[in-house]
Order: structure tokens, then sequence, then C-alpha cells
């Protein structure tokens, strides 16, 4: 007669983390063991701790609508070169990365 199946129980694995297999902590392999908050040397404050909330935000946005949505798309040609994207960033600054990645990417 063939059994198939497990025929006993499978042990749970102990291992922690990635500390490499077998490894176990001394003393704590019981997860029944109680602790004893008397003789812990951890400090427990007794002060309640102060939450300070973010201040409520009344700036209030209008949504976007269709119209608005639509004026932002840009017909024409397919841009090929950031030389003059000067909108969010200064135009030293985008000169200065542009030339560091050239650099990085055409040494020799």
């Amino acid at each position: 007669m063939l059994i198939q199946g497990p025929t006993k129980i499978i042990e749970e694995n102990k291992q922690k983390g990635r500390r490499g297999l077998g490894f176990t902590f001394k003393n704590f392999d019981d997860e029944t063991t109680e602790w004893d908050f008397d003789n812990d040397p951890a400090p427990i404050e007794e002060e309640e701790e102060e939450v300070r909330w973010r201040p409520p935000n009344n700036h209030i946005e209008v949504p976007l609508n269709l119209d608005e949505i639509r004026e932002w798309i840009k017909l024409g040609p397919k841009k090929k070169v950031i030389d003059d994207e000067i909108e969010f960033c200064d135009e030293d600054i985008l000169k200065e990365m542009l030339n560091g990645k050239v650099n990085y990417f055409f040494r020799k």
C-alpha cells in the first residue's frame, strides 16, 4: 500500500533574517517565553508624547477642465534637444549639466 502526503508534521523554519542557515539566537528560541518587564533594561517613559500635527491647508485648487488641458498639447516636429528647456531650470545650470553628460558619455 502506497501512502501519499506527509507522514510527519513539517517543522517550522527557525531562521531569522539573512544570517545564514542554522543561525539561532540563544535564549530566544521559544516564542512562548514570557518577558519580565520589571527587569527590562530599557527605560519606559511615563510622559505622554506631544504630537504636533501639520497645520490645515486652506488652499483650494480649482479642478482642471478639458479645454485647459488641451491647451497644453503642442503640435509640431519632434523635439530632439533640450538645450533651451529653461522654464524650470537656470540656463547656466542646464548648460553645465549637459556638458558634464557629454564629457561622461563620450570620453575616450
